[in-house]
C-alpha cells in the first residue's frame, strides 16, 4: 500500500526531476537523461546505440510470432514493430481484448473473449510449427488476427488496419449543449458551427481522474489503488465543469470500429502552453465505456514531430490534432460514439503545469482557460 501511495505522489510531484532522489532515495543516472531528452530528435535519442536498436525489425531474419493487447501501454510499439519487420509474410501478429497480463477487464461482456491461458495454445502451435515442422492448425502466415471488443470470434486480416475501411467524418456542434452530460453534436459535414467555442477551466490541482484505458501499468504493481484497464465506465465524469462531450445520433444497425481515429481541434488558451485530452467513448447497453484516450500539447500539437513548435501568443488559435490507437471494436445496435474534451486525465497522463517550461523541471502550475473552437473542428473514425 505505501508502494502505490508512493507512486501517486511520485506522479504528481513537481519537478519531476527530483522524483528519483525523493522516492527512491538517490539520484538516478539515466532516469534523468531520459526525462531531461524531451525531443525525439535529442542527441539521447539518437547515438548509434539506439539506431541500431531501432533499425532491429528492418534487419530481423527470423519469422516471429507476436502476441498483442488493445489495452496494453506497449501496444503502438509493438504494432510499429510488425509494420516495419522485414519477416512480416512469414511471421503472425495476433491481438486480443486483453491488458498487460493477458486478462480481460473493464465493463464491457467479454466472457465469450479468450483470456487468461488462452494465448499459451497459440504459442505452442507457433513452436510446433517453427521448431518440430507440424503444421499451422489456427494461424495463417503475413496475417493479424484480431479478437474484436464485442466479438465473439477472431478474425485474419492481411493488413490491419484494412486500407479500405471507409472513414467516416463528424463534425463537433451544440456549443451550449457540450458543457452537460446530454452532450453536443458529433454530426455530418455540413453541420452549420459558425465558429461558435465552447470555454472550460483547466485547474491542474484538480485534474480529471483516469477511468481505464491503456496507458495503464500500475494495476499490475499497486492493486491496493483500485485501478482498473481497458474498457472502463465513465460515470459521472461527463458532469465536472472541466469536461465536453459530443454525441452521435443512434447506429441502429450499430458499426464496427477498425483502425484508429483522429480528433482535430481548433483551440485556444490563455496559457503559454497547456494540454487537451481526448477520450473515444462508446455508449452502448446501458453503459459509457472507454474506448481510447489521447493527448496533445501547444507545444507538441500531433504525432510524429522530431522537435516542438514555436508557441503562439496566448489566446491565439491553434490546432491540435489527437490520433487514438487503432482498435478493433463493434457498436451494438442503437450505439453511439461519443468525445469528450478535456486537458487531464490523472494518473495516466502526466498534468501539464499550463506552464511553457520544460516539463520535468516545473515547480508549480497555474489555471488556464481554455476553448474549443467548433468551426473547423471534428472527428474522424473508420467504420464499417
Amino acid at each position: 500500500q505505501l508502494a502505490g501511495n508512493d507512486y501517486l505522489e511520485a506522479a504528481k510531484h513537481r519537478p519531476a526531476t527530483e522524483n528519483d532522489e525523493k522516492y527512491m532515495t538517490m539520484k538516478v543516472g539515466w532516469y534523468r537523461d531520459a526525462i531531461a531528452a524531451e525531443s525525439p530528435g535529442n542527441p539521447y535519442w539518437n547515438t548509434e546505440q539506439q539506431l541500431q536498436f531501432r533499425a532491429m525489425p528492418e534487419n530481423t531474419k527470423i519469422p516471429l510470432l507476436f502476441v498483442g493487447a488493445f489495452f496494453e501501454p506497449f501496444f503502438m510499439a509493438q504494432h510499429d514493430t510488425w509494420d516495419r519487420l522485414a519477416t512480416k509474410q512469414e511471421s503472425v501478429f495476433v491481438i486480443g481484448p486483453w491488458n498487460h497480463l493477458g486478462l480481460t477487464s473493464g465493463d464491457v461482456d467479454l466472457s465469450l473473449a479468450p483470456g487468461r491461458l488462452d494465448q499459451w495454445p497459440i504459442m505452442l502451435e507457433w513452436f510446433d510449427h517453427t521448431l518440430k515442422g507440424k503444421p499451422l492448425i489456427t494461424l495463417t502466415k503475413g496475417t493479424v488476427r484480431t479478437w474484436a471488443i464485442g466479438d465473439d470470434k477472431w478474425v485474419n486480416h492481411r493488413a490491419w488496419p484494412e486500407p479500405q475501411i471507409p472513414v467516416q467524418l463528424f463534425k463537433l456542434g451544440g456549443a451550449t449543449k457540450a458543457q452537460s452530460c446530454s452532450g453536443g453534436v458529433l454530426g455530418a459535414p455540413s453541420m452549420d458551427t459558425t465558429d461558435q467555442g465552447v470555454t472550460y477551466t483547466f485547474d491542474p490541482a484538480n485534474p480529471v481522474p483516469t477511468q481505464g484505458g491503456a496507458s495503464l501499468l500500475s494495476f499490475a504493481f499497486f492493486r491496493n489503488l483500485g485501478i482498473t484497464p481497458g474498457p472502463v465506465e465513465q460515470g459521472k465524469t461527463c458532469e465536472r465543469d472541466d469536461v465536453i462531450t459530443f454525441r452521435s445520433e443512434e447506429f441502429p444497425n450499430g458499426s464496427r470500429l477498425s483502425g484508429a481515429g483522429k480528433l482535430v481541434l481548433n483551440v485556444r488558451s490563455s496559457a503559454p502552453d497547456t494540454a487537451f485530452v481526448a477520450r473515444l467513448i462508446a455508449e452502448q447497453n446501458g453503459k459509457s465505456v472507454l474506448v481510447r484516450e489521447n493527448a496533445a500539447t501547444l507545444r507538441w500539437p500531433r504525432a510524429g514531430m522530431t522537435e516542438p513548435t514555436a508557441l503562439p501568443e496566448p489566446g491565439t488559435v491553434q490546432t491540435v490534432e489527437i490520433d487514438f490507437w487503432p482498435i478493433e471494436w463493434v457498436l451494438p445496435a442503437g450505439g453511439r460514439w461519443r468525445i469528450d474534451v478535456t486537458s487531464s486525465s490523472f494518473p495516466a497522463l502526466n498534468t501539464h503545469s499550463n506552464r511553457a517550461t520544460p516539463w520535468q523541471t516545473e515547480t508549480g502550475a497555474d489555471k488556464a482557460e481554455q476553448t474549443v473552437v467548433l468551426d473547423g473542428s471534428s472527428l474522424t473514425l473508420p467504420l464499417q
